[in-house]
């Protein structure tokens, strides 16, 4: 009894022993195969020189360099590429890592091409693909130039008589500066105003954009054009043609239908204006009559028009014809002189009267006498001091007859400076 159960303790202790034994050599094999695998999913996953990863919008930058030419247009900015490389490496990485250059340094004439693009990316990676390999580039020379401003006058109509002063129109601007590409600009021959004016009875001004042409009048569009005024103010003068009389003025008043015929050859002119001018226009005077000085007979005496009028006709002098009627003259020897002195001094007339001839209507000349007429010398402002001068001389005429009689010509006095001072 005792011996079998030694037996059997022995033999249990054997198949533990033996099942110890085997976990033990198990368990490290376990271990190591799970310490392979992660080693070889690391190596796989981490450090494997062929992963590969997208990095997707990276931007193009375009080196012109001392090139002459600038970038209007481009078929896009960014590209995504496709890089290899050990993922730890990757992972790490950035679009703006990456370098991506087209180089248009040495295009040297105005098109569109397309431009290769160069790809730099980092130490430890490769670029296996990219989206695009070239950029579409249309390249021109970024200039300015000047242009002058046009005026096309369309949908209108205008009565007889009148006429647009096209080659008068006004503008707020002579020219516009229009920059952009070369090859375009070059194209251009002006910047168009259209005005639609309709029915047409006055000048007319107007705020308006306008259009860049060619030599053809076809309209120059693009996106790359820039002006530095967009609206252009332009005053468009109507004129009118008319007929106006000649006629004088009078200096003093004292002539008018009754008692002057005065006759102008021509008696009108051809006239041309701006509608308001002309409409304001009666009549063109051509000479200021002196009634003092005027004498029955003909002057001439040439013609000037306003400000604003055109003489159309070619006439540039008239002859003008005065004859009196019912107007007498008549000489008196007035002495009823006053003398104005200066101060300090005393000047006396050096003749006892002056002989004034005095012109108007024959029967208030009947009447008047010497005492109705005053000889006024203003000697005030004479400081010389000197013994004898002579002063002009004012008539004055009493009001009873001054309305319609008056002197003819000019006077003066001789004074001779009193030695009783």
């Amino acid at each position: 009894m005792f011996n079998e159960d030694k037996n059997s303790i022995v033999s249990s202790a054997s198949v533990q022993g033996k099942k110890s034994k085997k976990r033990s050599v198990i368990i490290p094999a376990i271990v190591s195969l799970i310490l392979s695998f992660a080693l070889w999913f690391y190596v796989i996953s981490v450090e494997s020189p062929t992963y590969t990863k997208t990095y997707s919008l990276v931007p193009i930058s375009i080196s012109q360099g001392n090139g002459a030419l600038s970038v209007y247009s481009s078929s896009g900015s960014t590209v995504d590429i496709v890089v290899s490389g050990k993922k730890s490496l990757l992972n790490q990485l950035t679009n703006d890592d990456f370098s991506v250059v087209a180089d248009i340094s040495g295009y040297k004439t105005a098109g569109k091409y397309n431009v290769p693009l160069s790809f730099s990316v980092p130490d430890g990676a490769t670029k296996v693909s990219s989206s695009i390999d070239s950029l579409s580039l249309y390249l021109d020379s970024r200039t300015s130039v000047q242009v002058p401003v046009t005026v096309k006058l369309v949908d209108y109509t205008i009565d007889d008589g009148y006429e647009i002063g096209e080659n008068a129109i006004e503008k707020s601007v002579e020219q516009v500066t229009v920059s952009g590409p070369g090859s375009l600009l070059s194209t251009i021959e002006s910047a168009r105003v259209t005005a639609a004016l309709g029915h047409i009875t006055s000048s007319k001004t107007l705020s308006a954009g306008f259009a860049l042409v060619d030599a053809a009048g076809n309209e120059v569009t693009s996106p790359y054009i820039s002006t530095d005024v967009t609206d252009v103010t332009v005053r468009i003068p109507v004129y009118l043609r008319r007929e106006v009389p000649f006629t004088v003025v009078y200096k003093y008043g004292y002539f008018n239908s009754s008692n002057a015929k005065v006759t102008i050859r021509p008696s009108t002119v051809s006239v041309r204006g701006e509608v308001e001018a002309v409409n304001m226009l009666d009549s063109i005077a051509v000479a200021t009559i002196d009634e003092k000085t005027m004498q029955d007979g003909k002057i001439t005496t040439s013609v000037t028009a306003p400000d604003g009028i055109t003489i159309t006709d070619g006439t540039q002098t008239v002859e003008i014809s005065v004859s009196l009627v019912g107007i007498s003259t008549k000489t008196l020897a007035v002495d009823n002189i006053t003398v104005k002195n200066p101060e300090g001094a005393v000047y006396l007339p050096a003749q006892d009267n002056i002989r004034v001839t005095l012109r108007g209507p024959s029967g208030m000349l009947d009447e008047i006498t010497p005492d109705d007429v005053e000889v006024i010398v203003d000697a005030s402002g004479n400081t010389s001091g000197q013994q004898n001068i002579t002063q002009p001389a004012e008539i004055r005429i009493s009001d009873g007859y001054s309305s319609s009689v008056y002197e003819v010509g000019e006077y003066s006095v001789a004074l001779v400076k009193s030695d009783g001072e």
